[in-house]
């Protein structure tokens, strides 16, 4: 039986800034810190929702370092490392790995559009890269593409779905005995592949 990364909610962190344009890591520890008090199930450093796209190597890093600390175990950290260049993204997986995250969160590649099989490709190295289980993210309104594999031989691949109501794209991954849970809130539980 696979085991559960997180059961609950995760919160897909903003990423805190000075007015100079610089991290503020005092109160990304601060918010970090009072997520898990208040009983948050996971944390999501570096997502879309966190600024990813325009920080640096080093501020993704240090951002995704600085809530892994602060977390010290308690909570899975899930560190965004998706991007729409493979190889950016894969130093990104790597990096985060480093940094002490316990899963990764992908992104569909943004702008590019790529083809079932590109995709396969893309996430097939991104979920070699390092041990640690992968989420991948679908929202298409945001990327232009959704996940449509043939493919489906990823031993920890999780994917989570930005969309509101339940599609076939759904019930394809569930019943095409993938390895996988499916986060989604159109779903009301966690559903998971008969193989698991």
């Amino acid at each position: 039986m696979k085991q559960i990364l997180f059961r609950g909610a995760a919160t897909a962190l903003v990423t805190p800034m000075q007015p100079d344009g610089s991290l503020d890591l005092e109160t990304l520890s601060r918010l970090t810190e009072w997520q898990i008090q208040s009983s948050i199930s996971a944390l999501v450093p570096c997502g879309t929702t966190g600024e990813a796209a325009t920080l640096t190597d080093e501020e993704r890093f240090t951002v995704i370092q600085t809530v892994a600390k602060t977390a010290a175990g308690r909570v899975p950290v899930i560190a965004g490392a998706g991007c729409n260049d493979t190889a950016r993204a894969e130093q990104n997986c790597l990096a985060a790995a480093a940094a002490g995250a316990d899963a990764l969160l992908l992104v569909t590649p943004y702008y590019n559009k790529c083809t079932p099989k590109g995709l396969q490709s893309h996430f097939a190295r991104l979920a070699s890269a390092t041990p640690l289980p992968v989420i991948l993210y679908n929202v298409p309104s945001r990327t232009g593409v959704t996940i449509d594999m043939e493919s489906r031989n990823f031993p920890k691949l999780i994917i989570s779905s930005a969309l509101r109501k339940p599609v076939p794209i759904l019930a394809s991954f569930i019943n095409t005995c993938w390895n996988l849970v499916i986060l989604s809130p159109s779903i009301p539980a966690m559903m998971t592949s008969p193989c698991l």
